[in-house]
C-alpha cells in the first residue's frame, strides 16, 4: 500500500480542493462552508489511530444545532481483491485503532466509478480477506445525507482544528458548517 502513498495523498487533495469549491453556497437560506486543515506534526501519526482524515459537521439552525464527527481510513480500490494477507492485516488493524477511539469510524474506498463508505466495524468482523467491494457499501452522497441527517456521526469528535488533529494524531480534517443566513432569519421571525 506504500506505493499508493502518493496517489492516496494527491486523492484527498483534489477532493479537498473540491470541497472548498463546491461546499461555500446557499441554498434555501442556509449558507455552507468548507474548511480543510492540515496537522503540522509528524507524517507517520497516522499510526496512532489508523485515520487518514478526520471530518466535522457543525450545524448550526434555528431548529436543529449539532456538533459531531467521524474518522476515515481511504483505500483504493484496485488491487484489494488480490491483496496480501499482511495489507489486509494492516488495514484491520487500522480499523480496530480507529474503532478504540469511535464507532463512527469508515473505511472511503476510491475507485474509478467513485467513493464508497464501509463501516470500519464491518472491516474487522469479516472472518476472511475478501474484496472490499464485497462488503455492505453506501455512495459518497449517501453517507453525507446520514450524516447530515445525524445517523452519522459522533459528538465527542465535534471539533476540527490543528491542535485536535494532532491531538488525534490525523494529519488531515474536513470541517462542513452550516447556518441560517440573516435574510432566512428575519423571515422567519416575520412570520
Amino acid at each position: 500500500m506504500l506505493k499508493y502513498r502518493r496517489i492516496l495523498r494527491a486523492s484527498a487533495q483534489r477532493i479537498a480542493n473540491a470541497a472548498n469549491r463546491v461546499v461555500d453556497f446557499e441554498i434555501g437560506g442556509v449558507h455552507w462552508t468548507a474548511k480543510t486543515l492540515t496537522s503540522q506534526g509528524n507524517r507517520a501519526q497516522e499510526k496512532t489511530f489508523g485515520a487518514d482524515f478526520l471530518g466535522v459537521l457543525h450545524l448550526d439552525l434555528p431548529e436543529y444545532v449539532v456538533r459531531k464527527g467521524f474518522l476515515a481510513q481511504a483505500k483504493l480500490a484496485d488491487g484489494w481483491s488480490r491483496t496480501s494477507q499482511a495489507e489486509w492485516d494492516r488495514m484491520i488493524g487500522q480499523c480496530k485503532k480507529m474503532l478504540s477511539l469511535t464507532p463512527a469510524s469508515f473505511v472511503f474506498v476510491y475507485s474509478t466509478t467513485g467513493i464508497t463508505v464501509i463501516p470500519a466495524i464491518a472491516i474487522i468482523s469479516a472472518t476472511d480477506r475478501c474484496p472490499l467491494s464485497s462488503f455492505y457499501s453506501s455512495r459518497l452522497s449517501r453517507f453525507y445525507e446520514n450524516h447530515f441527517k445525524s445517523f452519522i456521526g459522533d459528538m465527542r469528535l465535534s471539533e476540527a482544528s490543528i491542535g485536535v488533529l494532532e491531538d488525534l494524531a490525523v494529519e488531515k480534517g474536513l470541517l462542513l458548517e452550516a447556518h441560517t443566513t440573516e435574510l432566512e432569519l428575519r423571515k422567519r421571525l416575520s412570520a
